[in-house]
């Protein structure tokens, strides 16, 4: 990726690196189009490859001790520990002029983002995906498993060491500020690009799309997992009630296929020409989900592209205003939902109020003011 040294730097340790995949990428490409429109440059935080044994270790316990980090009494713990410690200091000593880290992965090794940031002088914008202590069935290798409560009791601390948190939903938004965490909003939307190719499939819809039903989700992901095989088994018998053929699509979807009915057709992933083309020639989407925290970015996606999104109450947190989204409960009402004509809905708004106050915040955290900041936009898109 080319870097341009004109700019400072903002940081980013993502959990999946910063080129849009699907899923939780997308809302890392999102943040990472953010503070590039803020003026910075932004580099991915990498993991230094295989540091020297004993140092490893001691800075892993010197983090322990300095953070009062409850981790597991594990020697392997504090080698993930050792590694991050030293690769962030690698990539704040040798990354110009570096004014930002953008701290997406506040789980695992990540938790030591804050307390080297700060022993450089710079500031921490936390991005979180999702409440990690919500999620479940998926411990952290460094703290362990604990009690739902002890866990959130733990991430709310090492969050509020950010000097920013930025909250994808607003119910997480609201818990973290009766935490006293003045935590910000910022809705998932697509990147201009991926906007503009959402936008592309709703233009080929028609009023004659083929009765299908869209089920997209991502099965890489415990509750997503859970949610779609719960949703696909309860479509399947319901089938009698309603006329459409359902399909499955999405990161690694193929390997529940033995555990759906032979009818189901299950697509796996998909990029994003047959994507497009499965959206425009679906009628409508449904998504379902009981457990897991953040917002699910594919339903903004979907309302884009002109499916109107069926969905339970749990599945739609963030995303009851848009136009477009049906709730269900009962069986009763998912098969009403299916049955009944639905028009196109009204594509999702950007949230400009969210994205201009954070590109203010974002300026002043990392020491710039708001012309320079336009100028150096200015001169990076002059240079692409």
């Amino acid at each position: 990726m080319r870097h341009d040294h004109d700019r400072p730097t903002a940081l980013f340790d993502s959990i999946h690196g910063i080129e849009p995949l699907g899923g939780g990428q997308r809302r890392t490409i999102q943040v990472v189009d953010l503070a590039r429109r803020a003026g910075f440059d932004v580099a991915h935080v990498s993991m230094l490859n295989r540091p020297e044994f004993r140092n490893r270790v001691y800075q892993g316990l010197a983090a322990t001790f300095h953070c009062r980090l409850p981790v597991r009494p594990s020697l392997d713990v504090l080698r993930e520990l050792g590694i991050a410690v030293l690769s962030y200091r690698r990539q704040l000593q040798e990354t110009h002029d570096p004014r930002l880290v953008l701290w997406e992965t506040t789980r695992d090794r990540g938790i030591v983002a804050p307390m080297v940031a700060r022993q450089y002088g710079v500031a921490v914008v936390a991005f979180p995906q999702n409440l990690e202590s919500l999620v479940p069935d998926l411990p952290d290798r460094v703290i362990g498993s604990h009690p739902v409560a002890k866990a959130l009791d733990i991430e709310v601390k090492q969050l509020a060491n950010a000097d920013l948190v930025v909250c994808i939903s607003q119910e997480e938004q609201w818990l973290l500020n009766a935490f006293g965490i003045a935590a910000d909003f910022l809705p998932y939307f697509p990147t201009a690009e991926i906007e503009s190719a959402l936008l592309a499939v709703r233009r080929t819809k028609s009023d004659v799309t083929p009765r299908r039903l869209l089920v997209l989700g991502s099965a890489g992901n415990p509750p997503s997992r859970e949610g779609l095989v719960r949703l696909v088994q309860r479509l399947v018998r319901l089938r009698g009630r309603f006329p459409h053929e359902i399909h499955v699509a999405g990161n690694d979807t193929d390997v529940l296929r033995p555990q759906f009915d032979p009818r189901v057709r299950v697509h796996g992933r998909l990029d994003l020409a047959p994507l497009s083309e499965l959206m425009a020639s679906s009628e409508k989407a449904v998504v379902f989900q009981t457990r897991g925290s953040g917002a699910l970015t594919r339903i903004p996606e979907l309302l884009l592209a002109g499916l109107p999104v069926i969905c339970n109450p749990h599945a739609a947190r963030s995303a009851q205003q848009y136009d477009g989204v049906e709730i269900f409960d009962t069986d009763e009402e998912l098969v009403s939902l299916l049955n009944a004509r639905a028009p196109m809905p009204r594509p999702p708004d950007r949230p400009v109020q969210a994205e201009e106050r954070l590109l203010k915040r974002l300026r002043e955290l990392g020491g710039l003011s708001h012309t320079g900041a336009e100028e150096m936009a200015l001169l990076a898109c002059s240079k692409i």
